[in-house]
């Protein structure tokens, strides 16, 4: 296998809103397929770093959106990502305390205040030396 010879390979991945219908067993089949592409990833280059989105909270107007995405689902599928991802080296950019902590209600797409915050806590983990104490 060739050595990664780029300078610094950041991969972000969200596995979340878009799965909340699969089924567990094919949701942890696809992100057990992800954590093995990820550890080929970082043995290949093992100065790229791996950040995974977890979920937020959202809203739920609907009754069939309380069942299939509702916050204990999304909660559930972090608790399995952090699982499945545990341990390999990847760094986790958890958002649900930042999105629950915001006057804005909670939504899928959370308003611009919310995702700068987001974007900054991304950046803390790509360039830590850039971060104003």
């Amino acid at each position: 296998m060739e050595e990664c010879k780029t300078g610094t390979v950041v991969f972000i991945v969200n596995f979340s809103f878009h799965f909340v219908t699969w089924s567990k067993r094919s949701y942890l089949s696809r992100i057990y397929n992800a954590k093995l592409a990820a550890e080929r990833l970082l043995k290949r280059c093992p100065n790229a770093m791996v950040l995974i989105r977890l979920a937020n909270p959202r809203e739920n107007t609907t009754p069939s959106q309380c069942v299939h995405s509702g916050d204990w689902i999304l909660y559930d599928m972090n608790r399995m990502i952090r699982h499945v991802f545990g341990g390999i080296g990847v760094r986790f950019i958890d958002v649900w305390d930042m999105v629950l902590s915001h006057p804005d209600p909670n939504s899928v797409h959370m308003g611009s205040h919310v995702i700068d915050q987001q974007v900054q806590m991304m950046l803390n983990y790509i360039c830590p030396e850039l971060v104003e104490m």
